[in-house]
C-alpha cells in the first residue's frame, strides 16, 4: 500500500511512463490506476480482466498480461482492458515485462564495426609498443 492511499493495494506490478512523467499500475481488485510521484493514486477504471500483471509500453500502447497467459491493451481513458492475443510456450504465469518508452528524444549512435576495430587495433599497438619497452 501507497503512503496516504487508503484502500489502494498494488498488483505487485508498474510501469513508468515518461511523456506523462508518472507510473500506471493495477490493483488487486484488477483495476488500472495512475500514480502520482508523490504517490497520489487516481482510479482509472476496471481492467475486465483478472489478476493482470506484466505493464509494459510499446509504441505509445499500454500491454498487460494476465495469469491465464493472455496479453491485453488498457486503454488509458477508461482502464478497459482488451484481449491482444494468448501467449505460448510459457509454462507459468508472467510475472513482470519490460518496455522502454519513448520520450521523442535524442537516440544516442552506437559504434560501427569500423570505429571498433580501428579502437582494437590502437590498443593492440599500444601493448606491443609498451611490452618492448
Amino acid at each position: 500500500m501507497l503512503a496516504g492511499t487508503s484502500g489502494f493495494r498494488s498488483s505487485g506490478d508498474i510501469v513508468f511512463d515518461p511523456t506523462q512523467n508518472l507510473f500506471w499500475g493495477t490493483s488487486t481488485s484488477n483495476r488500472l490506476v495512475t500514480i502520482g510521484l508523490d504517490g497520489s493514486v487516481n482510479e482509472i477504471g476496471n481492467i475486465g480482466f483478472s489478476n493482470v500483471y506484466g505493464l509494459f509500453f510499446n509504441e505509445g500502447i499500454l500491454y498487460g498480461h494476465t495469469a491465464a497467459g493472455e496479453q491485453i491493451t488498457l486503454d488509458v481513458a477508461t482502464g478497459a482492458g482488451t484481449f491482444d492475443k494468448q501467449i505460448t510456450g510459457n509454462s507459468g504465469q508472467i510475472w513482470g515485462s519490460a518496455s522502454l518508452p519513448s520520450t521523442g528524444g535524442v537516440s544516442q549512435s552506437v559504434p560501427e564495426p569500423a570505429s571498433v576495430l580501428g579502437l582494437l587495433g590502437l590498443t593492440a599497438f599500444g601493448a606491443l609498443s609498451y611490452r618492448k619497452r
